[in-house]
């Protein structure tokens, strides 16, 4: 199986070498890689290759990645963000990669560009999708062979995919961690434990053949490598903590006394919310309609965020995302960022019935 793995990965890949060395323009390249795509027994006439699909966003917005991959029953699998053979990647790109990800709910998105490289998006996870894996383009290549095990129509499966990108992810947590472990034992205080540990395991056991000065001496002149028998070479598993991310979520809160009328206008835009002055939250009001679209250049960490929000508190009605119940914020900052769909100060977004800022009830603010 795995002959026959590496002898598709060479009929995918010998085309895509030979634009690297002609160092052909993105679109030529780009046309090769759907026409590669087809030896993984994808097909564009049956609508599983969409070059350059526009794709709606909102009510009026639209996106169009540079290849993305369906089934014939029209389910999106994963995009693939094209670049040149000769490229360099740049976070950029990945930025752009990740937006469709994000936008589409796709947790798989492939960079192929001087190399190829499978990003994953961990559920339940607020940061950025990660880099699973990588393949350079040449022949022979075992990586390449197992991407065409995932990545072949007949062989893709969400869930397959998804837990092989799990297990990519803790392998590399595990040699991240051994790497920490390892970096910590050739530090100088590393060193030192070491030998600690060395020179009482000597004392017990030749403490009364040789001196505490004489055993120190030794230590001061030993040089060693760690030697490990067969089959004690396996290091346990090393769990990395999980990081602690910070959301600003609504908190669900009720008006009181000290809550002001509110308005966000920019554009076509007129929300109204309630200020609450002694909590500094906000409210948006159940009614309001918020953008529909997506600043292009908001972060794919706080789209996510975002398009949570849009889920839980929001109902389409002909194209409009309009607001189903209060929703509170513990910022006014956090509020703006919901309703225009990118980033926004709040406290200079929001206005009081005076035309006032935001700014004039912050806790702390002189002016």
């Amino acid at each position: 199986m795995i002959l026959y793995m590496v002898e598709t990965w060479n009929k995918f890949v010998w085309k895509l070498i030979d634009c690297k060395n002609k160092n052909v323009d993105e679109a030529v390249y780009h046309n090769m890689i759907e026409d590669k795509l087809e030896l993984l027994g994808w097909a564009a006439y049956r609508g599983e290759i969409c070059h350059k699909p526009k794709i709606p966003i909102g009510s009026s917005g639209n996106i169009q990645p540079d290849i993305l991959i369906k089934r014939n029953d029209d389910e999106s699998l994963f995009v693939i963000e094209v670049k040149r053979p000769n490229h360099t990647q740049r976070d950029r790109e990945l930025r752009q990669l990740f937006s469709y990800m994000l936008q589409l709910r796709l947790k798989i998105g492939v960079y192929i560009g001087e190399h190829i490289e499978v990003f994953y998006d961990q559920p339940d996870n607020n940061a950025d999708p990660v880099s699973v894996f990588k393949v350079d383009l040449s022949m022979n290549n075992k990586n390449g062979a197992t991407f065409v095990e995932y990545f072949s129509c007949d062989s893709f499966d969400k869930e397959k995919v998804g837990l092989w990108c799990e297990e990519r992810l803790q392998e590399m947590q595990r040699r991240e961690s051994l790497n920490r472990i390892r970096e910590g034992l050739m530090s100088t205080e590393g060193s030192r434990q070491i030998t600690r540990s060395v020179r009482q395991y000597l004392l017990e056991t030749y403490g009364n053949e040789f001196s505490e000065s004489a055993i120190d001496e030794m230590l001061r002149s030993l040089i060693f490598k760690a030697e490990l028998k067969s089959g004690n070479e396996t290091p346990q598993k090393v769990l990395k903590p999980k990081k602690s991310i910070k959301q600003e979520l609504p908190k669900g809160g009720v008006e009181d006394n000290s809550s002001i009328p509110c308005f966000l206008k920019r554009g076509k835009l007129n929300v109204k919310g309630l200020f609450h002055i002694q909590t500094q939250s906000l409210t948006v009001l159940k009614g309001n309609v918020i953008n529909s679209q997506i600043v292009p250049s908001f972060r794919p960490i706080e789209i996510k965020k975002r398009l949570a929000l849009v889920e839980k508190f929001i109902s389409v009605q002909k194209g409009e995302y309009i607001v189903n119940t209060d929703v509170e914020f513990s910022t006014p900052s956090g509020a703006a960022v919901f309703c225009i769909g990118g980033s926004a100060n709040g406290w200079r977004e929001w206005k009081d019935s005076k035309g006032e800022t935001l700014n004039r009830y912050r806790k702390g603010n002189s002016k």
